[in-house]
Formats: C-alpha cells, sequence, structure tokens
C-alpha cells in the first residue's frame, strides 16, 4: 500500500470516527481544534483496529499526530516494520 493510499484510509477513519469531513492531510488536526486529548486516543485506536497493527504508546510523539499527513508515514513505518522478518 502506497502512502498515498494509507493517507486516503486515514482520511476516511477520521470521517467515519468523528462524523466530518477530514480537513486537507497537512492541516494540523491540534492547531485546528480537530483533535483533543480522547479524540487521539479514540482516533488511534480506529486506526489501529483497521490497519491491523498496533502502537506502542512510549515511541510516539505528539507531533506524530498533528497531521493525517504524519499519521500516515507513521503507519506506514509501522506497517512496512511488521512486514519485515
Amino acid at each position: 500500500m502506497t502512502e498515498q493510499e494509507i493517507t486516503a484510509r486515514i482520511q476516511r477513519v477520521f470521517e467515519e470516527t468523528f462524523d466530518v469531513s477530514a480537513p486537507a492531510p497537512q492541516t494540523d488536526l491540534i492547531e485546528a481544534a480537530l483533535l483533543d486529548s480522547l479524540g487521539l486516543v479514540t482516533f488511534l485506536l480506529e486506526i489501529e483496529l483497521r490497519f491491523g497493527t498496533e502502537m506502542l504508546l512510549e515511541s510516539l510523539e505528539i507531533d506524530d499526530f498533528r497531521t493525517i499527513e504524519n499519521i500516515a508515514q507513521l503507519f506506514a513505518r509501522a506497517t512496512s516494520a511488521n512486514r519485515r522478518p
């Protein structure tokens, strides 16, 4: 799966989770008040469920979740790491 496909999937998860249109991939979700701490946890859980990938919380930084683009990069790395032997 390409990073563009991952980005599109994450935008769909955002829309379905929060019942609002997803912002542009580069929009800062926290500054735009689209994600708060509870929303972030909910969003992360939904993405993990849909991608079948678990993220280690201690390895995450808040900046990883500022934009859908950053989230897509994070999950692209995680899914590619999970495929390695």
